[in-house]
């Protein structure tokens, strides 16, 4: 049986030097929290088309992604039924500025680096790795705005 899979980003702003995030509400337990926009690959899509119109979808963010940096599988609850599924999330700039929260999150905004890894500690430790691995992709690329 082949997984569910998501796609999604980590958008750097690359006039803020922040990343977008999402605010959501677990259907399964009900707890608020930060993550990052991703949702279910359509089966027409590519992981990568799926990862921008998700971000577009849930944030109203046109994004540029500059290539994939993680691919995972995660084990939630839902409902008092564990679930399992594949996410890829690809690293992502742009220099919109506003997001514009869809009716499937509750917010969405650019945040500093260090409070989107303390959001991050607290329920999704799983997209730790990419976003630092995202962080020096995006200081490669932008040595003169990121200077890590």
């Amino acid at each position: 049986m082949e997984l569910p899979h998501s796609a999604g980003t980590y958008t750097f702003n690359i006039v803020t030097r922040q990343v977008l995030m999402i605010k959501v509400q677990s259907p399964g337990t009900k707890k608020i929290y930060w993550t990052f926009p991703k949702g279910l690959i359509e089966d027409h899509e590519t992981p990568k088309d799926a990862a921008i119109r998700e971000t577009y979808e849930e944030t109203g963010i046109r994004c540029t992604i500059l290539r994939k940096v993680d691919e995972f599988e995660i084990y939630r609850m839902y409902r008092n039924v564990r679930f399992h599924k594949k996410i890829t999330m690809f690293v992502a700039v742009t220099k919109d500025m506003h997001p514009k929260p869809s009716n499937e999150v509750l917010d969405a905004k650019f945040v500093d680096f260090d409070k989107a890894l303390v959001a991050l500690k607290q329920h999704e430790a799983d997209y730790i790795p990419g976003l630092l691995k995202s962080l020096v992709i995006v200081a490669h690329k932008f040595p003169n705005i990121y200077k890590i």
